[in-house]
């Protein structure tokens, strides 16, 4: 019942990260021109060690007059990784985001980044499940209406 977060990025080939030494201007410019709200940040060694989102941007950047420019990332960035994995359930993930009052899990599997998991796409994947209940009970209540 459900799907999971796995089934959520399968697919997917779109795995936007960047280095924690990066600027922050420099990380603007890659979430404009991919239009994501929000990045993996990571060590040179690829491991996982935060977020940057435009939550950040605003609160840690922007509201404190921080230069973009001569700021690396890894000094603004949301550093408590807030995660899930592949098995892991959409309602599991979507307590996990209530929990931490975030919009951002990074899907890990092991240390592994397979890429994030975003609000939107669980609300997504409520209403595609919500759908095919409908429609069964539909077909279940009134087999004889068209589909």
């Amino acid at each position: 019942m459900g799907k999971t977060i796995g089934e959520i990025i399968e697919g997917r080939s779109d795995y936007y990260f960047v280095l924690a030494s990066d600027s922050v201007g420099k990380v603007c410019e890659y979430m404009t021109d991919h239009k994501v709200g929000a990045v993996a940040v990571q060590e040179d060694d690829g491991s996982c060690c935060g977020v940057f989102s435009e939550r950040d941007l605003l609160n840690r950047v922007a509201a404190k007059g921080v230069n973009p420019k001569s700021t690396s990332v890894r000094e603004v960035m949301s550093p408590d990784l807030v995660t899930a994995r592949p098995e892991e359930s959409c309602l599991v993930a979507a307590e996990r985001m209530k929990d931490h009052e975030t919009r951002h899990l990074l899907v890990l599997d092991g240390n592994d980044y397979l890429g994030m998991v975003t609000q939107s796409d669980l609300t997504r994947a409520f209403f595609d499940e919500m759908r095919e209940e409908r429609d069964l009970l539909k077909h279940y209540a009134f087999p004889e209406l068209p589909s």
